[in-house]
């Protein structure tokens, strides 16, 4: 279960205040965070409980990340500068790295599915469009992977100059996105819904649900 941030754990010698600061991940009464400390990204783990931090380790010297994470059970799965995924055990305090690959595509946005991880990935092609991936992962780095195709619920995207995946989630039997078309006043929105071998069965425009609440 998730807990809030309490305020009264700020600026404690155990705990003390650091701008620098990255939270990764909340699971029972731990919180799972980095600390940028010059050239390097020191991992902790704080308690609120018994208001005890532990250094995990260092987690280098990384470009940027996203914060993209997802959980199976009581592990955290997180990625840094697209192309580190890291996995932390909140139980056992355990950090390793699952898998690191320096020509893999950018990670957009994670979630889980049926024990699995759900990587979405996306690169532009030779045309200028962009072309996406979905891979399926289990806990020991083991990857599926497989090409988002065009069928007639997702068909208005097909020939889109600019569509963009800007979420991803999952209900634990099907996968939840939504999709953007254009920008600005002509964008178009999408709420879709795949099964994990990245097939869409359903598509709803909801453009003017957003926008009728001033939300893009």
């Amino acid at each position: 279960y998730a807990v809030s941030l309490d305020k009264s754990y700020w600026g404690t010698e155990t705990y003390p205040i650091n701008i620098n600061r990255n939270f990764l991940g909340i699971f029972g009464t731990k919180v799972f965070y980095y600390d940028m400390q010059g050239t390097e990204n020191i991992a902790y783990v704080y308690d609120f409980e018994s208001n005890q931090c532990q250094e995990i380790g260092d987690l280098g010297n990384f470009n940027y990340s996203t914060r993209n994470s997802a959980f199976i059970d009581d592990t955290i799965f997180f990625e840094l500068s697209g192309e580190i995924l890291y996995k932390f055990d909140f139980s056992s305090n355990e950090l390793s790295e699952v898998i690191e690959d320096e020509n893999s595509l950018h990670i957009a946005e994670m979630t889980n599915i049926n024990d699995k991880i759900l990587v979405l990935k996306g690169i532009k092609n030779i045309d200028g469009m962009m072309e996406y991936f979905l891979e399926t992962m289990d806990q020991e780095g083991k990857i599926t992977s497989v090409t988002l195709e065009y069928n007639e619920f997702n068909s208005f995207a097909a020939d889109a100059a600019d569509h963009r995946i800007s979420s991803i989630d999952s209900d634990g039997e099907y996968i939840l996105m939504l999709e953007q078309l254009d920008y600005g006043k002509d964008a178009k929105y999408y709420f879709t819904k795949y099964t994990y071998d990245f097939t869409c069965v359903a598509a709803w425009e909801i453009t003017d649900v957003l926008k009728a609440n001033d939300i893009d």
